[in-house]
C-alpha cells in the first residue's frame, strides 16, 4: 500500500475512532498518519498543506488536526526514510 493510502486509511480510523470516543485509538492512528504523511511527502508540511490534501482525499479534519499533523510529520521527515 502506498503511504498517501496508508494515510487515508489511518485518517479513517483517527475519525472513527473520535466518533466512537476512544481517544487511545484516535491517538495512535494520529501518529500513525503522520508517520504516513512524513514519509510521503517530500517537501515541508504545514497545516494548510493538511488541509489541501485531506480536501482532495475527501477526509474531513479540524484546523487543529491539522496543525498537529503537520507539526509530527515535519518533526519525523528526517527519522522515517
Amino acid at each position: 500500500m502506498g503511504q498517501i493510502a496508508s494515510y487515508k486509511a489511518d485518517m479513517q480510523a483517527y475519525n472513527a475512532a473520535l466518533a466512537s470516543h476512544n481517544t487511545t485509538a484516535a491517538a495512535n492512528a494520529l501518529a500513525a498518519a503522520s508517520q504516513a504523511l512524513a514519509k510521503a511527502s517530500n517537501k515541508s508540511v504545514s497545516p494548510s498543506t493538511v488541509a489541501a490534501l485531506n480536501s482532495r482525499l475527501g477526509l474531513q479534519s479540524s484546523a487543529t488536526t491539522n496543525a498537529t499533523l503537520a507539526v509530527q510529520a515535519q518533526a519525523l521527515k528526517g527519522t522515517t526514510r
